[in-house]
């Protein structure tokens, strides 16, 4: 199945929006423009790129899943994500000769890809949950809309043979 072109500007949005944000506040607590405005986007085409196979497998391969396995297999997968990340965005700033943080610093880079990971996978959870909330609403509109149709019928089809039966009544009593 193809995704739709909204899931896919909610996705991408997502990290504009926090990439964005998070290079505005870089710039304003050092002031200095030019050492963030390659390491920053990198940094998160790296978390949505990493982001694309997990989001296939809950929403996607794992669809039919009840929620709550769902987020216990995220609490599994989220270290998963931030140890992949953190090891390719680390070595890739290294070999580009980009700055990222180092010693206490580095837990920033454990807290932000976690919170990045929740929150756009509870917003697409949300959107989700709302998508088959949709899709019960119109099921249950068509089954009644079905249901009263069959209730009509029944009730023309009680009412055609009185009908018939009252015609031919008629027409008996009228013949000599």
């Amino acid at each position: 199945r193809q995704v739709p072109l909204r899931e896919l500007l909610f996705f991408v949005g997502i990290y504009f929006f926090f990439a964005f944000t998070y290079f505005l506040t870089l710039v304003f607590v050092s002031g200095a423009v030019y050492k963030y405005y390659i390491s920053v986007p990198l940094d998160y085409l790296f978390k949505f790129l990493l982001e694309i196979p997990f989001w296939w497998l809950y929403f996607r391969l794992l669809k039919d899943w009840p929620i709550r396995r769902k987020l216990l297999l995220h609490l599994l997968t989220i270290p998963i994500y931030v140890f992949v990340w953190i090891n390719i965005y680390y070595a890739t700033c290294d070999l580009l000769d980009l700055s990222h943080l180092r010693g206490v610093g580095r837990v920033w880079d454990l807290y932000i890809p976690t919170l990045v990971y929740f929150v756009q996978f509870g917003m697409l959870h949300v959107y989700d949950y709302y998508k088959k909330l949709q899709k019960e609403r119109e099921i249950a509109a068509e089954l009644r809309q079905i249901a009263l149709q069959s209730e009509l019928s029944a009730l023309k089809a009680q009412i055609n043979p009185h009908f018939l039966y009252n015609v031919f009544n008629t027409i008996s009593a009228s013949v000599p």
